[in-house]
C-alpha cells in the first residue's frame, strides 16, 4: 500500500514506471501533478484521492493502465487533458465527471432564476427575522456593508468587462460556451471566475441586508455549490479547447479567491463604454433586489407601504439611466466599440 499524506507540492514524477499497487491513496495535498507517462501500464485495485487542491493529470499519465476501484473525494480543482482518459469511458470516475459537466452546463443556461430563487427565499427570511435585537446604529452599519459589498461585486464585474476583448474566454452566452481566445491578463491573471466572484459579492450584498447572518452562510454554500458545477463546466470547455495553454494558466491561476501578486496588466485597457452598454441590467437588478427587501422589511414590522423612500428614488434614478443606456444601445452607435463583445 502507498500513501502520501500533506503534499503541498509535487511535481518532479516524469518519467515511465510499471507499478502494481493494491492501494495507492493520496490524502490531503495541495497542487499535485502527474506528468508525462507517470504510470503508463500500471495496475491499480483501489486509486483514491481525497481532500485534494488542484488535481492535474498531464497526457498519457494512466495510458494503458487498467483499474478495479477509483476514487476522486473533495477536490477544489482536477483536470484531464483534452482527448485524455485516466479510465475506461464507462467507467465510475467518468461518469462522475460528465456528470458534473451536464449539470453546469444545464445550471449555466439557467443562472438567471437564481436571483428569482433567491428573491422567493428572502420573504420568509425577512418575516422571522427582527430588527430589535440590532440598535439602530448596528442596523445603519449592518445596511452600509451590504450596499459596499454589493458595489464591491459591481466593480469587480465592471474591471472584467471593461478590460474583456471580443472573443475572448471573458463572457458567454445563454446558449453555452463561446470562446475563440483565452482571457490570461488584467484581472484574469489574479483570478479564474472573475464575472462570478463580482456575482457573489453583488447578492450577498442584497442577503446581508435581510440581517440574517444565518441566510448569509446558507447562500453562500447554495451559491457555491450551483456555481462550482458552472465553473467546472466551463473549464471542461476550455481545457479541451486550448489544451496545454489553458492547463499552465489554470494551474498558476486560482479559481475564485484572488491572488494580485499575479497580476499582469491588461492586454486592452478598460472601457467604461462596455460597461455602460453591458452591465446597467445586473445594476438595475441589484437595485430591485435592495428595493424589495426594504419594502419588505417595512410591511412585516410595521404593516404599511410607503412610496417616497430613499430606496424607491434610487430605484426611479436607475430606471432612467437604464432606458437611456438601452435605448442607446439599440437605436444609436453611441455605444458600440470596435474589438470589444
Amino acid at each position: 500500500m502507498i500513501q502520501w499524506l500533506h503534499v503541498t507540492f509535487f511535481d518532479k514524477f516524469t518519467h515511465s514506471h510499471i507499478f502494481k499497487f493494491s492501494h495507492f491513496q493520496i490524502l490531503n495535498s495541495h497542487i499535485f501533478k502527474f506528468s508525462i507517462h507517470t504510470f503508463s501500464n500500471s495496475q491499480f485495485t483501489h486509486f483514491q484521492i481525497l481532500n485534494s487542491h488542484i488535481f492535474k493529470f498531464s497526457i498519457h499519465t494512466f495510458s494503458n493502465s487498467q483499474f478495479t476501484h477509483f476514487q476522486i473525494l473533495t477536490f477544489t480543482h482536477f483536470t484531464i487533458p483534452r482527448n485524455q482518459y485516466i479510465c475506461q469511458p464507462n467507467s465510475h470516475t467518468m461518469a462522475f465527471i460528465n456528470s458534473f459537466e451536464k449539470e453546469g452546463n444545464y445550471l449555466f443556461k439557467h443562472r438567471g432564476q437564481f436571483p428569482v430563487i433567491l428573491f422567493l427565499l428572502a420573504i420568509p427570511v425577512v418575516y422571522f427575522t427582527g430588527t430589535n435585537n440590532f440598535s439602530v446604529l448596528t442596523q445603519d452599519v449592518i445596511k452600509w456593508v451590504a450596499i459596499a459589498l454589493s458595489v464591491l461585486g459591481f466593480i469587480i464585474r465592471a474591471i472584467s468587462i471593461g478590460t474583456t476583448p471580443k472573443g475572448t474566454s471573458g463572457r458567454n452566452t445563454k446558449d453555452g460556451q463561446v470562446a475563440e481566445s483565452l482571457n490570461t491578463t488584467g484581472i484574469y491573471s489574479i483570478v479564474r471566475h472573475p464575472l462570478y466572484l463580482g456575482n457573489y459579492f453583488m447578492w450577498i450584498g442584497i442577503v446581508l441586508f435581510t440581517f440574517n447572518f444565518e441566510f448569509v452562510v446558507i447562500i453562500t454554500l447554495a451559491f457555491w455549490l450551483y456555481y462550482e458545477r458552472i465553473m467546472f463546466a466551463e473549464e471542461r470547455f476550455l481545457e479541451r479547447k486550448f489544451g496545454d495553454a489553458y492547463m499552465e494558466w489554470a494551474n498558476r491561476t486560482p479559481a475564485f479567491i484572488p491572488c494580485l501578486k499575479k497580476f499582469k496588466k491588461n492586454v486592452v485597457p478598460f472601457s467604461p463604454v462596455s460597461v455602460l452598454r453591458r452591465e446597467y441590467s445586473g445594476v438595475l437588478a441589484t437595485v430591485v433586489g435592495f428595493v424589495f427587501i426594504d419594502d419588505l422589511r417595512r410591511y412585516f414590522n410595521y404593516h404599511t407601504f410607503e412610496v417616497y423612500t430613499t430606496w424607491h428614488y434610487a430605484l426611479v434614478v436607475v430606471l432612467i439611466i437604464v432606458l437611456i443606456l438601452r435605448s442607446l444601445k439599440h437605436f444609436t452607435p453611441v455605444l458600440k466599440e470596435e474589438g470589444r463583445s
